[in-house]
């Protein structure tokens, strides 16, 4: 049989999720707050209108104590479509409302939960792969691109998308080839160097366009990770003819 049980958590207090280990898969839809949980070495804060999906038999507990929590919850024996969703469609919740509905309808059968299940691990199915990790991948590598006219860190990414930072470095390099990191540091050298050849600024006015406190990290900076100045890179292009209308 696929669905087993499940129901609405709510907390206006402080909780946190306790530690076990469960011999069914798990899924938890976070209706509102924070869930904070790790799972196989892996932490995640999930908040509204996130969906985690617990595999049986792994360990999962709590990493940080959170307030006025709710989630759906409930546990199948089925395959887990996805491991986590940000931002999950709303007619998922309400199916949700309907198969804990149908459960505490005693004139419906039986096999009504596993085919309002199997309708649900579908349609989360379908969110996974519209949220797929390349896709992911693509959303990051992106905001790191419009965003590279200024210090980035790895930490200020991790809070924005609600990954771990680990997880996140490991996606961009199957992705991308070079961690997470690696690829900020490479968007920031391509924006300054653009901003050298494209502009008639001066190197302490370009270290300012390109979000560096002073000249001096600047030149540190460009100098450690291209063995060249900014001013010496720069010259290796003057003589380029460029039209403008």
């Amino acid at each position: 049989m696929g669905y087993l049980n499940g129901g609405l958590f709510e907390c206006s207090g402080e909780w946190i999720h306790p530690e076990r280990r469960i011999e069914s898969n798990e899924i938890i839809f976070v209706q509102r707050g924070k869930v904070c949980i790790e799972e196989d070495g892996i932490s995640y804060e999930l908040e509204k209108n996130d969906i985690i999906a617990l595999e049986k038999g792994k360990r999962h507990f709590g990493t940080r104590k959170t307030e006025d929590v709710a989630f759906y919850w409930f546990h199948f024996s089925d395959d887990i479509p996805a491991k986590v969703i940000r931002g999950a469609a709303s007619q998922i919740s309400v199916l949700i409302r309907q198969l804990f509905h149908y459960e505490n309808s005693p004139q419906y059968p039986r096999r009504t939960l596993d085919l309002m299940l199997e309708l649900i691990l579908t349609e989360i199915a379908v969110s996974a792969a519209e949220s797929s990790p390349s896709a992911l991948a693509e959303q990051i590598c992106e905001w790191v691109r419009i965003n590279s006219n200024r210090k980035i860190t790895v930490g200020e990414i991790s809070e924005k998308y609600k990954y771990n930072s680990d997880y996140l470095s490991r996606l961009i390099k199957q992705n991308k080839g070079v961690t997470l990191e690696k690829y900020i540091i490479k968007q920031r050298l391509d924006y300054a160097k653009k901003m050298l050849l494209s502009t008639e600024n001066n190197i302490s006015e370009v270290a300012a366009l390109c979000g560096f406190e002073s000249y001096q990290l600047f030149l540190k900076f460009f100098e450690y990770h291209e063995k060249m100045s900014p001013s010496a890179y720069r010259k290796l292009y003057y003589g380029i003819h460029m039209n403008s209308h």
